[in-house]
């Protein structure tokens, strides 16, 4: 029996809850044989009586759960994967439950050497082009909150989580209604997917590049690198949203790419202590209670619109190039979100009227042009940074009070005024004077904002067909995850990834490569 919208006092225990659902369900609490917790989230509404609001499952049986067993696939094929972020980690996962041994390669290093690269930029301002916060084992996401929750609604999303439990994750993912792993956990976990990837027999080959594809007769015939040729019928392109590089490549060959509106904005530094005591009251230092969030949007009469991103609460903003010469900022929070400032991406949303172009790649020329003024802002990788107060009244920032910026390595105080268009500061303005309204002292003018963010998705979408998942124009080319354009996060990233190994599984099954 499924329980719904059982309501408890914030100090009250599991043992409270189960013994309120079997009186609620009719069962003598000592013949209790299931009970499981589906969901679990914070009402705050009223900040006098905030409540835990739980979904519970509960039975006098024992339930046994069976384990999924895949259809084995027999083929000499070995699909390639470009990318071993949430998309290529997951399709290579699944295709290994269908006996199929992908080929997988990354740019970047592994988790471990990976972390080691990337504190090396943040202390000394030394950056890996091909191992950093956006390339390498895990992706963009390993150094992010780790955040869960998703606005799709798929069944794959069971597997995902089920897949991060099974190597690591804190089992309460499975119901909490904004579940996140933090940075400090992703490190084992990714490692851990790994290691099970490679004892299926599949390959991963680590710093190692996409560099060009070999397409005859409009099909996939040869994947190479810059010391190796693989030859396959199957690529599953999941490279992330910052491959720039592979995006131009793939234009040159004529592989159908369409523009797509994104957003670019700023990081906001609020003290986390202000935000649990606007969200929370009186009870905002209370143990049992998860660190307060937000989610916020604006729209303006001239349907501009923007949004917050990616809060990470006790978290921290991190330097997250790609490429030398350019700045981009990004938001991290290890699991137990301990730091003193909060912060969250402010994004406008931008489209072709902001590229004052129709070519496929004049969005991310666009990304790349504020990137690049943000590093010529500052002269360096630190991240040009204001207060509200003085991004309202156009000038530099000269100090800090109150609030002080988190980024690694460091920030030069700048006028942020003259790194956007008129529109996007405009809008900004508007948008987090506007947030005041839903959370009083949002806009405070010495909360920080550090810029640019603009990795929040792909400014490109690699076009595939609905049913089969492969290239419009490339048989046996596979568009997949965030940096395809088919995703936005951690999990829909990995659903994609899932799905698009089933299509493939199954176009193998039939041999139609």
């Amino acid at each position: 029996m499924i329980l719904n919208e059982i309501k408890l006092n914030i100090d009250e225990d599991i043992e409270k809850l189960k013994k309120f659902a079997a009186k609620k369900s009719g069962i003598n609490y000592s013949d209790v044989k299931y009970f499981k917790v589906l969901k679990k989230s914070v009402d705050a509404r009223d900040k006098s009586d905030i409540k835990f609001v739980y979904s519970v499952e509960i039975d006098n049986k024992t339930y046994v759960q069976k384990d999924i067993e895949y259809k084995q696939v027999k083929t000499g094929i070995r699909p390639i994967i470009c990318g071993f972020g949430p998309a290529g980690m997951f399709a290579a996962l699944r295709l290994c439950q269908y006996g199929i041994k992908p080929i997988i390669i990354e740019r970047g290093d592994n988790a471990e050497n990976r972390k080691l690269k990337v504190q090396n930029f943040w202390e000394s301002g030394k950056l890996d082009q091909n191992s950093n916060v956006q390339f390498g084992e895990g992706g963009a996401g390993l150094f992010s909150d780790g955040k869960l929750n998703t606005g799709i609604k798929s069944p794959y999303i069971k597997d995902v989580i089920d897949a991060f439990i099974q190597n690591g994750a804190p089992k309460e993912i499975a119901f909490l209604n904004k579940p996140h792993i933090g940075t400090d956990n992703l490190y084992n976990i990714v490692k851990n997917i790994r290691k099970k990837i490679l004892s299926y027999g599949s390959e991963i080959f680590f710093n190692v590049r996409l560099s060009d594809i070999e397409i005859k007769d409009n099909k996939i015939k040869k994947v190479i690198t810059a010391d190796n040729t693989f030859e396959s019928p199957v690529l599953i392109l999941a490279q992330g949203h910052s491959a720039a590089d592979i995006f131009n490549m793939l234009y040159s060959k004529n592989v159908h790419i369409l523009q797509k509106p994104f957003s670019v904005g700023v990081r906001i530094e609020h003290l986390q202590e202000f935000l649990n005591i606007a969200q929370y009251g009186k009870f905002y230092n209370n143990e049992n209670l998860p660190k307060a969030d937000y989610k916020l949007s604006y729209s303006d009469k001239f349907q501009n619109t923007a949004y917050t991103f990616c809060m990470c609460p006790g978290g921290f903003v991190v330097a997250s190039s790609a490429f030398e010469n350019t700045v981009v900022t990004n938001g991290m929070s290890f699991y137990s979100r301990d730091n003193i400032n909060c912060n969250s991406a402010v994004l406008v949303n931008v489209n072709e009227r902001d590229f004052q172009s129709s070519h496929p790649l004049a969005g991310l020329k666009y990304q790349q042009n504020i990137e690049k003024a943000a590093y010529n802002l500052t002269g360096s990788y630190n991240a040009p940074c204001q207060t509200f107060g003085d991004f309202l009244n156009n000038r530099a920032t000269k100090q800090f009070n109150e609030i002080f910026p988190s980024y690694k390595p460091n920030v030069s105080g700048a006028d942020l005024n003259t790194l956007f268009s008129e529109r996007v500061t405009l809008v900004l303005k508007s948008a987090i004077s506007d947030f005041d309204k839903k959370i009083r002292g949002f806009s405070n003018l010495n909360a920080v904002l550090t810029a640019p963010e603009t990795k929040s998705s792909s400014p490109v979408k690699i076009l595939r067909e609905e049913n089969t998942f492969c290239s419009v124009n490339v048989f046996g080319l596979y568009p997949c995850g965030e940096g395809s354009g088919y995703a936005g996060g951690i999990v829909s990233s990995a659903v994609d990834g899932l799905r698009v190994a089933d299509k493939i599984a199954d176009a193998l099954s039939q041999n139609l490569f």
